[in-house]
């Protein structure tokens, strides 16, 4: 049987147009390019952040070595005057002082042996804290080597703690 016309082939109409296929390619593309430059903005900008913020640690630091060697110049003449209460006294709170701003920590507040538990130190850091705490603790409380020479090897003990930790 046949039907009065006859069947016409299936017409094939696209979508979109070959232009508005490339205006849509083309906007996509666009918008994936702005999206790129914004996250790598915004990475750079945090990346620059961060490099500031290690800079202005960088010069705290370096504030805070100054700081606690011009406070142990400042009590060198306690060495040669004999005020050797005195000169622990204040070379303990310098150097407890500068490794607190140093590394983060409150260590003005705690003992000898709590200082010494902490993990912070290298290994040849921690022996030449260990020496000066111990020597000083001798001096403050058993009121030994109160000597100028005492004082004076506490003096470079703790100057050599200062300049380790550069």
């Amino acid at each position: 049987m046949e039907d009065i016309h006859p069947i016409k082939p299936v017409i094939h109409t696209p979508l979109f147009t070959e232009t508005q296929i490339f205006i849509f390619w083309a906007v996509g593309a666009l918008i994936l390019g702005w999206i790129l430059v914004f996250i790598g903005f915004k990475l750079w900008k945090k990346y620059m952040e961060k490099k500031a913020i290690q800079a202005e640690e960088r010069i705290k630091v370096k504030n805070y070595r100054n700081e606690a060697l011009k406070a142990l110049r400042k009590l060198k003449p306690k060495i040669e005057a004999q005020e050797f209460k005195a000169f622990y006294l204040g070379v303990t709170k310098v150097i407890k002082t500068y490794l607190s701003h140093r590394y983060q920590k409150k260590i003005t507040k705690l003992t000898t042996t709590e200082t010494m538990c902490l993990r912070k130190f290298s290994t040849t850091m921690a022996d030449l804290i260990n020496q000066f705490l111990t020597k000083v603790d001798e001096a403050k409380f058993a009121n030994e080597n109160l000597k100028i020479s005492c004082a004076e090897e506490v003096y470079e003990i703790a100057r050599k703690i200062i300049n380790c930790t550069k």
